[in-house]
């Protein structure tokens, strides 16, 4: 009984020492030197992350008052001549539709932009004119979608444009409505987007 009570207090005593020693090294404060050199290196990575916000705040604050991102749509008849609004009429149960596009700035914010075209209900589209993967039809032939990020957005500063020609086909006689145009995404920062008006007449 007495020999455990002995080995008992020299284990107990042993990790005492050894707390007491641990205890010591994370308590023990640093010199007056190290602690200086400790906040002047928290001070520097803090106003680092301070200027970078700052820097990048002000670098977006700019991009949306400054950058002039554009898509601009424009109705034209046969001669290329345009006006507010552009009346396509049929013959023979057949029109042709012509429209400008221009797409102007950075590449990165208009990769992502898409122009739709809404037909009136008793149309359809019959050809289109470029290439089915910047002009496609949806819904029946009724709805249109032009997909800027098929044009070659290569460049910093970049502006390109297209002339789309459609044959639209009726199937009915009396037809007088507007070409309706949406925009997506519905948001456009730091640009502006445009067009007249398109008419489609018996």
């Amino acid at each position: 009984m007495e020999l455990s009570s002995i080995v008992g207090g020299v284990i107990l005593t042993n990790h005492l020492a050894t707390i007491k020693f641990f205890t010591q090294i994370f308590l023990k404060s640093p010199p007056k030197d190290e602690i200086y050199a400790i906040d002047l290196a928290i001070n520097i990575l803090i106003s680092k992350a301070l200027i970078f916000c700052v820097y990048s705040l002000i670098a977006l604050v700019c991009q949306i008052l400054f950058c002039s991102n554009e898509i601009n749509l424009t109705f034209e008849d046969k001669n290329k001549k345009t006006r507010d609004k552009i009346e396509y009429s049929f013959k023979q149960s057949v029109t042709k539709v012509f429209i400008r596009v221009y797409v102007k700035g950075n590449p990165k914010r208009l990769r992502n932009c898409k122009i739709e075209l809404n037909l009136p209900v008793n149309v359809s589209v019959e050809s289109l004119k470029p290439n089915k993967k910047l002009a496609s039809t949806i819904k029946d032939k009724k709805t249109v979608i032009i997909d800027i990020n098929e044009l070659d957005l290569t460049k910093r500063k970049w502006a390109d444009s297209f002339t789309l020609e459609m044959i639209i086909l009726k199937s009915e006689e009396n037809i007088n409505s507007d070409i309706e145009v949406v925009y997506n995404p519905k948001i456009f920062i730091g640009g502006k987007r445009t067009n007249n008006i398109g008419w489609l007449g018996e």
